[in-house]
């Protein structure tokens, strides 16, 4: 070679090599960690280069003692020319090459973050047929140009040497005595183990994918474990291959499924069944987006949901990266979308588990390109129904997150800790009208969607409404409200504090509407009549009262308020009105009077409290009562009595009055089913009524029992309990009589009668062998044949045609 050409062959090297070797010693340690994950691959990718035509090689990488790394493949050998390459990083191959991986370029300068010198041995192949043994010192630890010259122009010359030396030459070898290795010391620093360290967990995240892209490599073996590839199907989504990691004790089973097209192709874990695809697995964590047959390290947050391998990606130098603004690099990423496209629409129809594993998306940076197929991939995953939702708190099947015929589905938010969450999504839950995902897929999908349910979100819904407003956006399927309300308010408490809970909550008064907790009283057993009387006279006190369901922390609740601040603003209230009649000459309303009855009412009842609750007014008390209404009142008392109406009936009486009044004037649009429906409604919603029947039924019951069990051509069940245990209904039990199986028929006397309430007790006096026995309290039980009930009914006539 001409001197000045060598001369210049040496200065392109050392400046290549100096100025790479000076920015790997001074990276900013983000740089630094990229490298300490690159030198594997860069190893790796040089390794598979040098792969024999139609064959594969195996790659090892080996720590002996702590201090030595060794990396080595059963690749073809060196030849001068890669030699020439390694030496002084120009490479021989040409720019315009279709593969863009690489071989001996600068990349591999990143293994010198390892050690500086590199012990290269293995064959060098000096013709076709002639070999001869390697072991050659590569020594990049100048620290200065003129020595990293020095040391190029040095090896160089070694290498001559050993093209013009014709010891040790061997004949045409065979492949499987290959190998070659690369050395490096590690013994020097922490950083050099941290590199290895760092190195190794990248491969064992990444060499399944490698594997399964790079058909020329059939094993990678560091530390013990092997990675390899077990099989390669076919299937309807493209290409399953199975990589399997064998460790001492186990084997692991990796499942990567491809989709491709020409040169281009996208990359997922899957879970498989028999050859289908059931779930999608997720990526490993920090897992490059980009590979360009061996991964791009640096490209982890690239915003795409899956890996895309291309093997003619144009490339950043330092391989961590694509250019962007590269045309051909564009219009593959718009191929990868469309790939994706198709994948996920297989995924949805065909069901598959773990969907949000298909849709996580780096935070887009300031790339424009990357902004732009961001929101090309959210339209399409947004679009289909892959998310597992819940509707009114139970199981609904598969929504989408977002599109034109229903609406949007709301994600619980993400609290303290999974605990915690969990707590909000069973509140969500029990709260939403709307589609939530499952409890097992919220916190995934949470890291995806955009319509957050957090807590202000539920407390928006209760600013300035009404209880009712409210419940339409309560489902109330498994929690009651108030119930729902304790849980919220005090998750909200544990999440946010007692501060910002005040601060910013609204919460439900006893008028049934929700106002700020910062103005919030805390009802502390107010009695329920003079809460009653208060609001009557026009004191909006249940404004502002807690209702009593709810329970708060009481630092939360500044005020309290008790029957004395109750007694006082009735007594405030009452005495000016009575002032107002006294200087007015006024008539007591009808309105102001049935506020005072009450409140005399429960002077009566409660003698001791109101002395000391209405200091004033209980004096007084004869005031609240005129002279002419306490006539009407004992008119009314007298009413009741003469008609032996018990106190504890009138509630009843009253409300089922109201309700037959209703009826009445709603009998023309009523059929004769409906009217007796709803009869038979009103004679059960008398809780007295009920009770006061229950009492007279279990009596005649036993009544009927012991005077039955005497008569020796009646046999009935050994006790009265076994007798009630086996009764046919309510009312209907079993008996035989002269052996013969009967029905009995119990009904209780009331006032001389007696009413058939159930239908079973119709239908088992449809039946021939029957018998209706009753008991009337006053010490009477007897068979009712028929013979009474045409006697006293006043029957003489049986239409035939009506039966």
């Amino acid at each position: 070679m001409d001197e000045n050409l060598l001369e210049k062959v040496f200065d392109a090297g050392a400046n290549t090599i100096w100025a790479e070797m000076k920015k790997l010693r001074g990276q900013a340690s983000e740089q630094k960690e990229i490298m300490r994950r690159r030198w594997v691959w860069e190893l790796i990718q040089n390794a598979s280069d040098c792969t024999p035509n139609d064959k594969k090689i195996n790659i090892n990488i080996s720590i002996n003692n702590e201090n030595k790394l060794e990396f080595s493949h059963n690749g073809v050998p060196f030849t001068y020319e890669n030699l020439v390459d390694l030496i002084t990083q120009i490479s021989s191959k040409e720019g315009d090459v279709e593969e863009k991986t690489g071989k001996f370029g600068t990349g591999f300068i990143s293994t010198h973050l390892l050690s500086e010198k590199v012990t290269i041995s293995g064959v060098l192949k000096k013709s076709p047929d002639m070999y001869m043994d390697l072991n050659l010192l590569i020594d990049r630890s100048g620290i200065s140009y003129t020595e990293i010259r020095d040391n190029i122009k040095d090896t160089l010359s070694t290498i001559v040497k050993m093209k013009q030396n014709n010891n040790n030459e061997h004949n045409i070898m065979m492949q499987d005595r290959w190998k070659t290795s690369f050395s490096y010391d590690s013994s020097n620093s922490l950083e050099t183990r941290e590199a290895i360290t760092e190195g190794l967990t990248d491969l064992n995240k990444s060499a399944p994918f490698v594997l399964a892209i790079n058909n020329s490599i059939s094993s990678i073996v560091y530390d013990g474990i092997e990675f390899t590839v077990d099989s390669e199907i076919k299937v309807t989504e493209g290409r399953l291959i199975r990589i399997n990691k064998k460790s001492k004790d186990r084997i692991d089973r990796f499942n990567i499924l491809i989709k491709s097209e020409g040169e281009l192709s996208i990359l997922v874990f899957v879970q498989e069944q028999n050859g289908r695809v059931t779930e999608v697995l997720p990526f490993p964590d920090k897992i490059p987006k980009l590979f360009c047959n061996f991964p791009l390290v640096g490209t982890e947050e690239f915003c795409f949901p899956v890996i895309i391998n291309c093997s003619k990606f144009d490339v950043e130098r330092d391989r961590n990266g694509i250019l962007e603004g590269n045309q051909e690099n564009r219009e593959y990423l718009e191929r990868a979308v469309k790939l994706y496209d198709e994948l996920l629409n297989l995924g949805c129809k065909n069901k598959w588990k773990s969907m949000y594993n298909l849709c996580y998306l780096p935070k887009s940076k300031d790339s424009t390109v990357q902004k732009h197929f961001r929101a090309e991939i959210v339209n399409i995953y947004e679009q289909l129904p892959i998310v597992d939702v819940n509707l009114n708190g139970n199981y609904s099947g598969r929504a989408a997150l977002k599109n034109n015929t229903q609406d949007l589905i709301g994600i619980p938010n993400w609290y303290v800790s999974e605990e915690v969450s969990n707590e909000f999504w069973e509140l969500v839950n029990s709260y939403a009208k709307f589609r939530i995902p499952t409890k097992d897929t919220y916190l995934e999908w949470y890291k995806i969607g955009q319509v957050k349910i957090d807590i202000p979100y539920i407390n928006k819904e209760m600013k300035n409404k009404s209880l009712e407003e409210f419940k339409e956006k309560f489902n109330g399927n498994i929690d009651p409200l108030h119930a729902w309300l304790n849980k919220y308010y005090s998750l909200w408490i544990k999440i946010k504090g007692e501060d910002d809970f005040t601060q910013d909550a609204w919460v439900l008064c006893q008028n049934d509407k929700f106002i700020e907790a910062s103005k919030i009283s805390l009802d502390d057993n107010i009695d329920n009549v003079l809460k009653k009387i208060v609001s009557d006279l026009g004191d909006n006190l249940i404004e502002s009262l807690l209702v009593r369901e709810v329970k708060l922390p009481e630092d939360i609740i500044k005020k309290k308020i008790d029957n004395r601040i109750v007694a006082k603003r009735i007594q405030d209230k009452i005495n000016q009105i009575l002032s107002e009649e006294t200087l007015s000459n006024k008539q007591r309303s009808i309105e102001h009077q049935g506020i005072f009855n009450r409140l005399t009412n429960w002077f009566l009842e409660n003698p001791k409290p109101s002395e000391e609750l209405f200091d004033q007014l209980y004096n007084k008390r004869n005031l609240l009562s005129t002279p002419e209404e306490n006539i009407r009142r004992f008119k009314i008392a007298e009413k009741i009595e003469s008609n032996n109406i018990e106190y504890e009936q009138l509630d009843d009486m009253i409300n089922n009055h109201n309700r037959i009044a209703e009826l009445i004037d709603n009998l023309s649009s009523m059929s004769g089913e409906e009217i007796r429906s709803q009869l038979v409604h009103i004679s059960s919603n008398s809780s007295y009524a009920r009770e006061k029947f229950n009492s007279m039924l279990e009596e005649t019951i036993k009544k009927v029992y012991i005077y039955l069990y005497d008569i020796e051509k009646y046999h009935l069940a050994e006790s009265l309990e076994d007798w009630i245990e086996k009764k046919y209904s309510e009312t209907v039990f079993r008996a035989k009589k002269d052996g013969k199986e009967i029905r009995i028929v119990i009904r209780p006397g009331y006032q001389n009668k007696i009413i058939f309430y159930y239908d079973q007790e119709i239908e088992a006096l449809d039946d021939t062998n029957y018998e209706l026995w009753t008991y009337d309290g006053q010490g009477n039980t007897r068979m009712i044949t028929l013979g009474d009930i045409l006697r006293t009914t006043g029957f003489t006539v049986i239409p035939l045609d009506s039966i």
